[in-house]
């Protein structure tokens, strides 16, 4: 048995949804011969009467009322087939220009591209690693099609997608007398060498912003535009580094580093988006490429439950540590004694 061809089932699916070869025909641009051909093929093909010729109508038998839903459905799924293939052809870009901040380029960006990879292999992707505000000029430049940066102010013809949020804490060596701090007050910030993401960046404001809101302010201040080389600076003990915690997990996990929040009641974050033109719409690869950098972004930013139970210095500055609430009792019990004795 032949296999019945599309235009044999656009003409039985028209005829049967219109009763009418007909309506069939100006449904399908034919002529009425052409539609009556085509059904008269396909029933020989089957070897079964599909429809009854009553008058200037038509009805469906009971072979046609089994075998419509059928042909319907190969005609959706060959729509959907032929749409998707199209998009296909859209998302195959020669090229991809993105701009990053160097810190997602070393722990975000090598995820997102081998993820992305295994959907578009064809395309090029070109990668330029700047601080936000260079990257807006970037974009608006058109030197890249997208850019991904923390949230700050831009211009009415960008628009901003909201990928993830992260905390920023202090980073400090596992000898740091804050690792077993209570609680950091404003005389441990004066007195401590606090070492921040410079270059009046993004992080950077949002940092003394926050200071500012608390009204305190640093007397030792080190600003170094590199996050690893922050973390150096808090392995060798020369002061506090202000980072978030996705920064520095392998040396959280091996021992080299220790983190806590800056605050439990009040905590520092950043919110990261991917900026884009709005008169100039993402492809389908871009916007693939955009979910993705959400999506891993999400998971890297979760602060890692291993170190909330295991690093003492994720203990929230109002729960003080065992040793701490021993040393309470005791002085309690003292404080209870001598109220008594007088």
């Amino acid at each position: 048995m032949e296999t019945p061809d599309l235009r044999q089932l656009k003409a039985f699916v028209a005829a049967a949804r219109t009763q009418s070869f007909t309506k069939a025909a100006e449904h399908l641009f034919l002529t009425q011969s052409a539609v009556s051909h085509s059904l008269r093929s396909l029933e020989d093909q089957l070897d079964a009467k599909l429809l009854r010729r009553e008058g200037r109508g038509v009805s469906l038998t009971p072979e046609g009322e089994y075998f419509l839903p059928r042909a319907e459905q190969i005609l959706r799924d060959l729509a959907v087939a032929s749409r998707e293939v199209g998009r296909m052809r859209e998302w195959e870009l020669p090229r991809a220009q993105i701009g990053t901040s160097m810190s997602l380029c070393q722990h975000v960006l090598p995820s997102v591209l081998r993820e992305f990879r295994e959907s578009f292999p064809k395309c090029e992707i070109q990668i330029s690693a700047r601080d936000t505000p260079a990257l807006i000029g970037l974009l608006e430049r058109s030197e890249i099609d997208l850019a991904i940066g923390i949230d700050m102010e831009v211009p009415d013809h960008l628009e901003k997608r909201v990928l993830f949020t992260d905390e920023l804490g202090f980073l400090m060596s596992p000898q740091h007398p804050w690792v077993e701090k209570a609680e950091i007050d404003a005389s441990d910030l004066t007195s401590q060498m606090i070492v921040t993401y410079g270059g009046r960046s993004v992080t950077q404001r949002l940092f003394e912003s926050y200071l500012t809101r608390l009204g305190l302010g640093l007397e030792k201040v080190l600003e170094i535009s590199n996050m690893d080389a922050i973390k150096q600076m808090a392995i060798i003990d020369y002061g506090v580094g202000v980072v978030p915690q996705w920064i520095a997990q392998a040396e959280l996990r091996s021992g080299l580093l220790a983190f806590r929040p800056i605050s439990q009641s009040s905590p520092l974050q950043r919110t990261w988006v991917a900026y884009l033109h709005k008169e100039r719409p993402l492809s389908l690869a871009h916007e693939i490429l955009v979910g993705i950098f959400e999506s891993v972004g999400q998971a890297l930013a979760l602060p890692d439950p291993e170190w909330v139970v295991s690093n003492p210095c994720h203990v929230p500055s109002a729960v003080p540590t065992k040793k701490k609430r021993a040393r309470k009792t005791r002085r309690a019990s003292r404080t209870t004694e001598g109220s008594k004795s007088s």
